[in-house]
């Protein structure tokens, strides 16, 4: 045998054992790019998704900014609507007729406490809500001036002794609310008795 013949004969079976494996890695040659492309791909649609993430961010910013802005908008608008109603008070349980005058009901009523209104003492007065039989609407009196509308809430208790007629102060509704919730709070805390022993009945809100 001829270094020719043997050479030839290991080149053979190199050959036939070294196909499978060129085969191997052709394969995996092709799942590589296959791989990178599906790399690609996924590092197109995480930019996207970073676009979108910025500009939901954005977005966020701005709702949080226009709701800051809204709050305090409300603020004021709940502000302007506290002050235009100081100088108000409501009477429940004032007896209703057709065709009444408004004004000259609370006069009257007034009067019969010793307190004499002037026609200036009164902005407007008005029942509040729409007439229906058999209910007495209650009346809500914008004074003129502070110092008479204060003379008057002082007055309210007279005045519920004297004709089962309620003096309330005029709350924005949403301050109303709020009082409502913390009067079950009161009425817990005026039950408490102090070190002395006596119930805590002077205690309000204001």
């Amino acid at each position: 045998v001829t270094l020719e013949a043997i050479a030839g004969l290991f080149e053979e079976k190199f050959k036939t054992h070294l196909a499978p494996i060129q085969a191997e890695l052709t394969d995996i040659s092709n799942s590589l790019g296959v791989a990178h492309k599906e790399i690609d791909s996924l590092k197109e649609e995480v930019k996207k998704v970073e676009v979108i993430d910025r500009k939901l961010e954005d977005q966020n910013v701005e709702i949080v900014r226009l709701r800051t802005e809204n709050k305090m908008l409300q603020d004021k608008v709940n502000e302007t609507d506290f002050q235009c109603r100081l100088n108000n008070l409501q009477f429940i349980g004032l007896p209703e007729k057709k065709n009444e005058n408004t004004e000259q009901l609370i006069t009257n009523t007034l009067g019969r406490l010793g307190i004499d209104l002037e026609k200036t003492d009164i902005v407007r007065a008005f029942r509040l809500g729409q007439y229906k039989p058999n209910r007495t609407r209650p009346v809500l009196v914008k004074f003129h001036h502070g110092k008479m509308r204060n003379i008057v809430w002082d007055r309210k208790h007279d005045l519920k002794d004297q004709s089962d007629v309620i003096v309330t102060e005029d709350w924005p509704a949403d301050m109303l609310a709020a009082r409502k919730k913390l009067l079950p709070i009161l009425h817990a805390a005026r039950k408490e008795v102090d070190g002395s022993g006596e119930p805590q009945n002077k205690v309000r809100l204001v």
